[in-house]
């Protein structure tokens, strides 16, 4: 895509680190990839923006989370309540209006922090939360335009 194209042209001009530019694609990668569904709880699976959350999100519970915790309900839980949390906020241009990006966002930590730090008791840090919604959110971006 037009993305990529400009990355290649960014790197080969030297105005992109090496670094920079592996994340540009492997991030245009994993939108186009649809991913993987076979370790995705079976009610996700019809909604492919739900399996990116899914797949975000517990990568990082996975990272942090006791053995044995449960990861994968957990994971499927929050994709899902995100989904419908960014889907209460959503209007026509949500993705380039920041007020509406911030009220997310608000949302989304709320939920991290009350529901699955405090509630489900994963050892959420305040910096992995703001990743997951990172993560999320331009996830959402790139698959529910208006």
């Amino acid at each position: 895509g037009v993305e990529i194209q400009k990355a290649i042209d960014d790197h080969r001009a030297q105005r992109i680190s090496q670094l920079e530019f592996l994340n540009i694609v492997r991030d245009a990668r994993e939108q186009v990839v649809r991913p993987k569904h076979d370790d995705v709880p079976q009610h996700l699976r019809r909604d492919v923006t739900a399996v990116a959350f899914y797949h975000a999100i517990e990568k990082q519970l996975a990272a942090v989370s006791p053995q044995g915790a449960n990861v994968k309900a957990d994971a499927a839980e929050a994709a899902e309540t995100m989904l419908e949390i960014i889907a209460r906020r959503r209007v026509v241009n949500w993705a380039q209006r920041d007020d509406i990006q911030n009220e997310m966002r608000n949302d989304l930590d709320d939920f991290l922090f009350d529901v699955m730090r405090d509630g489900k008791g994963h050892p959420l840090t305040p910096d992995l939360m703001d990743e997951i919604i990172d993560r999320v959110l331009s996830i959402a971006r790139a698959r529910l335009p208006d």
